[in-house]
């Protein structure tokens, strides 16, 4: 390859990589072929349905120690149908167990929840639809605002939670652009 090539193909890579590194922090929507509307808030995206106009929710993607996994070990969910509505807070951790055991949440090292199982989190929608496998949702609108409202005043969420009966198991979640993409959402479901 000459080194004119080469040097444009350098050149092009660098473009690249600046100009996605600026759109995923400029905080400018875009629609994705999905059919969904996203925006990135620094470690959050959000995701709209039906091109914007249907339900958003905000995603945090944790990944493995290889950053193969494509959907992330750990995916914290927060979903949103309507402005000023509910919000569904949803947890998943690749390999988790059936619920059995106190889950702590934490936001920068003070106790946010104490959460029972199947009183305070469950593996069981609202609508009793079974969730997705190694899922998680909160019950109890005042558990899921009282948890937002600290994540939205802090740094690092940390999920732990019993693994196996002999392991408990930390998960930490970046809290950076959690109160942008929630605005967002708001905006954008009030439309």
């Amino acid at each position: 390859m000459s080194s004119i090539k080469f040097l444009y193909r350098m050149l092009f890579g660098i473009l690249l990589c600046f100009s996605t590194s600026v759109a995923a922090h400029d905080r400018q929507p875009f629609m994705h072929e999905f059919g969904e509307l996203r925006a990135y808030f620094s470690d959050w995206l959000v995701v709209c349905d039906d091109w914007g106009d249907g339900p958003c929710r905000a995603v945090y993607y944790v990944l493995g120690d290889d950053g193969a996994t494509f959907f992330g070990e750990s995916v914290l969910r927060l979903h949103q149908t309507s402005a000023g509505g509910p919000i569904e807070f949803e947890f998943y951790d690749q390999g988790s167990p059936e619920p059995m055991a106190l889950m702590f949440m934490d936001v920068d090292g003070h106790q946010a929840a104490s959460l029972s199982p199947r009183t305070d989190y469950s593996a069981y929608m609202a609508n009793g639809q079974t969730q997705i496998l190694e899922t998680i949702q909160i019950n109890g609108q005042r558990n899921v605002e009282r948890i937002v409202s600290e994540m939205k005043a802090g740094r690092w969420l940390t999920i732990n939670y019993q693994r196996t009966p002999d392991e408990r198991k930390d998960v930490a979640i970046s809290l950076r652009g959690i109160s942008a993409a929630l605005r967002f959402m708001e905006r954008q479901l009030a439309k």
